[in-house]
């Protein structure tokens, strides 16, 4: 038998936060609202050694926020069906000029880059904020290449991605390019290092910490099952048990 948590449910997006000790993840969203977003459907960036850069995490921002902000309509099952062809149809077809996506379910139609146009004209209104409160001009300043993408797809990750594969004659090739060079990074960085002595310690205090735990645990471990699903139905707590 092995127990799932709630926060172990895989989403695209997941809202977040931070629990008190024996507080459920529902609980503690009821309790303080949302704390954080969890972003889970990242591409990892092969040109980065960390696999996401600064540009994109100030993306990020900027979208979520438009997100946020934008007024959107109750998703109802044809809608839902339309925007996973669209998924579908930009995972498959992304980086092809005029690609037709079509908008809800009123008939509108429209190829990608003027969908992209249209998003980035709200983006730069909240870049101009963002920049204006941390100073600098960063954010509009990754609008300007994102949209330069958006022109030209052959300058976006996988427009690089494919040219260099062809230039090395593949994939595997552009792997071990890359990844000598991130190993080079890797070696070179001012690492914080610990002693020995320090991670013995360590050992010292989290077995206390896990005795204290236990020696304290006045309920065993199917009353605390029964106790965790509680709120649900007893068919439901069935299944969970």
């Amino acid at each position: 038998m092995f127990c799932r948590l709630k926060t172990s449910c895989t989403r695209q997006l997941d809202r977040k936060r931070v629990a008190k000790s024996g507080e459920k993840p529902s609980e503690a969203l009821s309790r303080g609202g949302v704390e954080y977003i969890e972003v889970r459907s990242l591409d990892v960036n092969p040109y980065s050694p960390i696999g996401i850069t600064a540009e994109q995490i100030r993306f990020l921002d900027l979208f979520l926020t438009w997100c946020a902000l934008k007024d959107s309509e109750p998703m109802d099952d044809c809608e839902l069906a339309c925007w996973r062809e669209n998924w579908n149809k930009v995972i498959v077809e992304g980086r092809e000029v005029g690609l037709q996506l079509q908008i809800g379910c009123d008939g509108e139609v429209l190829d990608s880059q003027s969908w992209v146009k249209r998003v980035f004209t709200d983006l730069r209104d909240i870049a101009k904020h963002m920049d204006a409160a941390h100073g600098g001009n960063e954010y509009s300043a990754v609008c300007d290449k994102l949209e330069a993408w958006n022109e030209n797809p052959e300058l976006s990750i996988s427009g690089q991605l494919l040219a260099k594969t062809k230039e090395l004659g593949g994939l595997g090739k552009v792997g071990c390019e890359l990844g000598k060079e991130y190993r080079q990074k890797n070696l070179s960085h001012e690492y914080k290092t610990y002693s020995t002595q320090v991670m013995e310690d360590e050992v010292t205090r989290s077995v206390a910490a896990q005795v204290s735990i236990e020696s304290a645990d006045t309920v065993n471990f199917d009353d605390f099952l029964s106790d965790y699903f509680a709120y649900l139905s007893p068919e439901q707590a069935q299944v969970a048990n």
